[in-house]
């Protein structure tokens, strides 16, 4: 399954949007798509392929879903009308509603909350102390959901583009995105969308920092285990994206030892790897490495001299074809 790179697929299209659909009437959806959230708890299938909730009513609950898709199909592009519901009460409400007792109302209110972050005018707004906590503690009461993991995952990626970065890193988000990783199942799709989210956290070093202090046994365990796991290729390269980057904390390095062969043959995995984005990630992974001793020693009696010579011939071999296609074209 390819996975955007923006976000899941939460809804599937099925109200028409309808002619001359004006502003009041959209926040009049949200609002009472919020209204029934908030007093009932709607019947909802959940996809057994996807990570992410398709809204299905029953039979005495029909409306609530209704709404719910009519807000994300009616959902106005222009930055003042989104600016305008975001500056309402509707993050207060959001933020109750992910506490709910209800499994539907949490899944229903983070996926609307989702919608929101994709938009950037409203990203600013919605990086909020109340929000990231909210997020934060649904994600460390709920880490073996899979949906609110996917949904929460995305929404926070969506949101650490912001200027307001600082404050994701700062939040319990972070904490929570890795208790997520040691609770899902390698075969939900909402895996890739919490290691994604992770490894681009981690491009910040407040955040490398963050999760390097978190970082234990177990969560290192879990890390290396996803980064061998070539075959599920999104998370491996994820997973071992993150490693890398924590590689230079000498606290990071002791956990590592205690994994040097599993290390070792999933860097051998990624050096013979297809996409070239792995071969790039197992050389730099490898040469950081190399600086311990202990990894140093591992790696000399290996065969990752081989594999790295055999890197460098296809590299050779395809700038030499690469000069020839140009020569020819220029001529």
């Amino acid at each position: 399954m390819k996975h955007s790179e923006n976000a899941p697929r939460f809804f599937s299209p099925r109200f028409k949007r309808t002619q001359g659909h004006k502003k009041k009437g959209v926040r009049s959806c949200f609002q009472t798509c919020i209204d029934l959230l908030a007093k009932r708890s709607p019947q909802m299938r959940f996809n057994s392929y996807s990570q992410v909730p398709s809204v299905v009513p029953s039979h005495r609950d029909r409306d609530i879903p209704s709404n719910l898709i009519t807000f994300h199909h009616h959902l106005p592009k222009p930055a003042d009308t989104q600016a305008e519901m975001v500056s309402q009460d509707i993050l207060p409400k959001l933020c109750s509603l992910l506490a709910s007792g209800s499994e539907a109302v949490r899944r229903a209110s983070v996926a609307l909350l989702w919608i929101l972050s994709q938009h950037p005018h409203n990203q600013d707004a919605l990086v909020c102390a109340e929000l990231l906590q909210s997020l934060g503690t649904l994600l460390s009461a709920h880490t073996t959901d899979p949906v609110i993991a996917g949904h929460a995952a995305c929404i926070i990626k969506n949101l650490s583009l912001s200027k307001n970065r600082e404050r994701i890193i700062e939040s319990p988000c972070v904490e929570g995105l890795l208790q997520a990783l040691l609770s899902i199942d390698i075969r939900e799709d909402s895996l890739h969308y919490v290691t994604s989210c992770l490894a681009e956290l981690t491009k910040e070093e407040g955040a490398t920092l963050r999760m390097v202090q978190r970082m234990d046994e177990p969560l290192t365990k879990c890390l290396v285990r996803l980064a061998g796991q070539v075959e599920h290729t999104e998370p491996s390269f994820q997973a071992a994206s993150i490693i890398q980057h924590m590689i230079d904390h000498e606290k990071m390095m002791r956990l590592l030892k205690c994994h040097i062969r599993e290390i070792q043959a999933y860097l051998e995995n990624f050096l013979t790897h297809q996409e070239i984005r792995f071969q790039q990630l197992g050389i730099s992974t490898f040469s950081r490495l190399q600086a311990d001793p202990e990894f140093s020693l591992a790696f000399r009696k290996s065969q990752m001299a081989k594999l790295l010579q055999q890197v460098r011939q296809q590299t050779e071999e395809t700038q030499e074809l690469l000069r020839e296609a140009l020569c020819h074209t220029e001529s």
